[in-house]
């Protein structure tokens, strides 16, 4: 029917077949093997090597901010206290309001 040129050809398809399919199961472990190393590494030290860069990054840009105000000019205003009237400051100073 097919003769051996025929018989030879589905020989080799099979063949290929069973080695392709192999190789992917292979392929597709050493996938899943390097995804897990990735995702445990992340889950501990990882995680906490984030959170700390996160941290440096957020000091790092609240000094660039209080560097630009500075160099722009842009002085943040000083705080009073509420109760402090100009007549209680000359007095804290010692300095007598009526003379």
């Amino acid at each position: 029917m097919f003769g051996i040129e025929g018989v030879g050809i589905i020989f080799l398809a099979i063949a290929a077949s069973i080695v392709i399919r192999a190789s992917s199961r292979a392929a597709s472990e050493i996938a899943r093997v390097r995804s897990a190393r990735r995702t445990k590494g992340t889950n501990g030290e990882g995680v906490e090597r984030i959170e700390a860069l996160e941290e440096r990054l957020r000091l790092l840009e609240e000094r660039q901010d209080f560097t630009d105000n500075l160099l722009s000019g842009r002085h943040e205003p000083r705080l009073e206290t509420p109760d402090a009237t100009p007549s209680d400051r000359s007095t804290d100073r010692g300095a007598d309001p009526a003379g």
